[in-house]
Parts: structure tokens; C-alpha cells; sequence
């Protein structure tokens, strides 16, 4: 009958499932996630602003976020750069931050800083950090969710 198929079906289930167990016991690190971007997230670093093409005033936020990189970070040399990403979104990206311990420090006291953002008034906008190597991947990607499950893990801890 049709009943004992299933039955099998569910021994060799769980079956898979022993062995998948048994081989991730021994690993103390998180499991694996399929990602395009590069886990070895030690070195350079860019914040990244991803930002509305339209409805914000955008030479009053770079100006902004130039003049905080000076007065805060005056000697890591910190450079703004613009990059497009899509037909309704753009980035601005602070280049020169040296590794992730310097990047996270920094991004930490940004975020702080509300007034910096004044001039982006409602709009949707996301900042993160991204090591330079995946700067390169997400730009082919244009996946910013993706991007985000990965940072959450990789420099959140979540």
C-alpha cells in the first residue's frame, strides 16, 4: 500500500538528518549560509550610504559627512565617493576606514550622529559597513537584503 513508502521516506529523513548532525557537532561556528560575499572581513573597510536619487538634499549630507570626517577623523584621510546603484537609489561611500575594528568604532559614533542625516528628511535610506572586496560583489549584486543577512551575522553577531 501506499502508507509504507511514506514511512521509509520519513526513516531516511531522519537518517539525513543524523548525519547532518553528526558532522556539524565537532564545529563550534555558526553554520554556513550560502553567500556571495567573501567571510574574511578583517581588512579594509567603506561605510556605505545607500540613498534616494530624489527628495533629499544630497551635496548638504556629503558636505556634512565631510566636515564630521574631518573634525573626527581628520588623520585617517577619510574620502567621500559617489557610486549609482539603481534607476531610484545611489551610495555614498566613506573610503579609508584601515580594518573592522576602526570601521565598527566608527560606524558605532556615526549613527549617533542625527544631524548628519538632517538633510535625507523621511526618506528610506540604509547605511552599513562592507569590506572593499565585497563592495565589489555587492555592486554586481545590487542585493542590499542579501547583503544585510550577511551583516547581520558577520559584524552584528546575530
Amino acid at each position: 500500500g501506499t502508507s509504507s513508502s511514506t514511512e521509509t521516506g520519513q526513516q531516511q529523513e531522519a537518517e539525513n538528518r543524523q548525519g547532518e548532525t553528526m558532522q556539524t557537532q565537532g564545529e563550534t561556528e555558526q553554520e554556513e549560509i550560502e553567500t556571495p560575499y567573501n567571510k574574511n572581513v578583517e581588512g579594509e573597510h567603506v561605510f556605505l550610504f545607500v540613498i534616494p536619487l530624489e527628495g533629499i538634499d544630497k551635496d548638504a549630507f556629503t558636505n556634512g559627512n565631510n566636515q564630521y570626517n574631518q573634525a573626527n577623523y581628520g588623520s585617517m584621510m577619510l574620502t567621500l565617493e559617489e557610486l549609482p546603484l539603481d534607476n531610484f537609489r545611489q551610495i555614498i561611500a566613506v573610503r579609508g576606514l584601515p580594518d573592522k575594528g576602526t570601521a565598527l568604532k566608527y560606524s558605532a559614533n556615526l549613527v549617533q550622529n542625527r544631524d548628519l542625516y538632517a538633510p535625507l528628511g523621511n526618506s528610506n535610506y540604509r547605511n552599513f559597513l562592507i569590506s572593499n572586496e565585497n563592495l565589489d560583489i555587492f555592486l554586481s549584486e545590487k542585493n542590499i537584503i542579501e547583503y544585510m543577512d550577511f551583516y547581520k551575522r558577520y559584524y552584528l553577531n546575530q
